[in-house]
């Protein structure tokens, strides 16, 4: 079974000048007997003239107003200045979760000038059924 995330108009809450950050889109994985497993794609875009490199993101997902995963993941992608790129967030859900709204938060470090750097991020999307 697939699933399709709604492209989703608000942008990510970040602090002035941080990476934003939206849902793209949601796709299905194998999963084990009781989990469900997700990839979120994730657009990420760094609307300052500096070049950042994404190292971690941790994440609380939530959906139907209650928490369902948490993770840390490491990333090694470089972004140059007003550029994006599209991360790809692997998340086991309990398998009775529901189809719906649901929600990123988290914390998205990168270097910028051999500086580590964190912002506070955002972002929602829906689940659907995809057309058979």
């Amino acid at each position: 079974m697939l699933l399709a995330a709604a492209l989703v108009s608000a942008a990510a809450c970040t602090s002035a000048g941080g990476p934003q950050v939206r849902v793209l889109g949601v796709s299905a994985q194998p999963a084990a007997a009781s989990r469900r497993s997700v990839v979120v794609f994730l657009q990420v875009r760094n609307p300052s003239n500096r070049p950042i490199k994404l190292s971690r993101l941790q994440y609380t997902f939530s959906a139907d107003g209650a928490s369902q995963a948490t993770g840390d993941i490491r990333l090694s992608r470089a972004l140059a200045g007003d550029a994006a790129v599209i991360v790809e967030i692997p998340i086991a859900l309990p398998d009775d979760t529901a189809d719906g709204a649901f929600q990123l938060d988290g914390k998205l470090y990168a270097l910028e000038d051999q500086v580590v750097r964190s912002w506070r991020v955002q972002a929602v999307g829906r689940f659907a059924e995809a057309d058979a």
